[in-house]
């Protein structure tokens, strides 16, 4: 599995080139490419309710209505916290406390995240 950003280009395009790209460099190997809209931090904020006084954010922290049209999403999240948001220092805690159902529903990109991850997993 292979995930990254899609910064300002077409996540689907995107996931469709490097899928691609992946089965000519790997035949016969299987690929599944997630492509987060924009970044890896608008699934926080898609989330965004379930990461309240989490690294200092507010214990009010209100989800962006799109979470995914937000073009900063680091620069959304420095804006409520009492610093500036650091993926180094911030990102593990935050991927940790964000609610996976929040995230689902909020965003498209999450969404076909667990799906695949749902797939890849052996079912018990």
């Amino acid at each position: 599995m292979i995930v990254f950003d899609a910064d300002d280009e077409c996540a689907v395009e995107l996931a469709r080139k490097v899928g691609t790209l992946a089965g000519q460099v790997c035949p016969g190997f299987p690929v599944s490419v997630i492509v987060a809209v924009r970044e890896y931090e608008a699934w926080f904020l898609a989330s965004a309710e379930s990461l309240r006084g989490v690294r200092g954010l507010p214990a009010d922290l209100e989800r962006p209505d799109a979470p995914e049209a937000v073009r900063d999403a680091k620069g959304w999240l420095s804006a409520h916290m009492p610093r500036r948001y650091s993926p180094t220092l911030d990102q593990p805690a935050l991927t940790a406390a964000l609610s996976v159902p929040e995230a689902e529903r909020h965003s498209r990109s999450f969404r076909k995240l667990t799906r695949t991850i749902r797939s890849l997993s052996p079912r018990a």
